[in-house]
């Protein structure tokens, strides 16, 4: 049994004086009390000695396609809204007023003056040009502005006693 010990000692000496690779290589052997091998294990290191490094794979950073830029939203068109002058006791109410672009002004004859004399009222839009129909009681006459800029108007068949009203149209 002494020789087969010694045996074992030099096969482990011989396997671990290395091997062309670099690679050391322990064979451990259970072996019977006859010397007949029974299981072989063969354990490597964990890292090799000899084995090149590999090498990190190449990094590329792709540039971003510039997107195209994004239009701007247009602005959800405002609804046109509606504004009433009253015509009463031979008097624009409102004289004045300020409105925005696409703005409806309605003119509402509830003169009752007119009325009783049996007189119509005629308003015309400057520098634009609007004319109205012959208004009787309870008539009305509207304009759409769509221009940004000041307005007047006048009733022409009262163009001595009333005054004159300003519409001021802005963006």
């Amino acid at each position: 049994m002494r020789l087969f010990t010694i045996l074992l000692i030099l096969i482990l000496i011989i396997g671990c004086s290395g091997t062309p690779t670099g690679r050391s290589v322990i064979t451990i052997e259970n072996v019977d009390a006859s010397g007949n091998v029974i299981s072989s294990l063969a354990e490597e290191p964990e890292t090799p000695v000899d084995e090149p490094e590999e090498e990190p794979e190449e990094i590329v950073i792709e540039e971003p396609e510039e997107e195209p830029e994004e239009e701007p939203e247009e602005e959800p068109e405002e609804e046109p809204t509606t504004h009433l002058i009253e015509i009463i006791n031979k008097e624009f109410i409102p004289e004045e007023i300020t409105v925005k672009v696409n703005t409806t002004v309605v003119w509402k004859h509830l003169d009752e003056q007119a009325r009783e004399e049996k007189r119509d009222h005629l308003i015309r839009v400057y520098p634009v040009g609007a004319i109205s129909p012959n208004l009787e009681y309870g008539d009305e006459f509207e304009f759409t502005f769509t221009e940004a800029k000041q307005y007047w108007y006048i009733d022409i068949l009262y163009k001595d006693v009333m005054r004159r009203g300003i519409i001021i149209v802005e963006e």
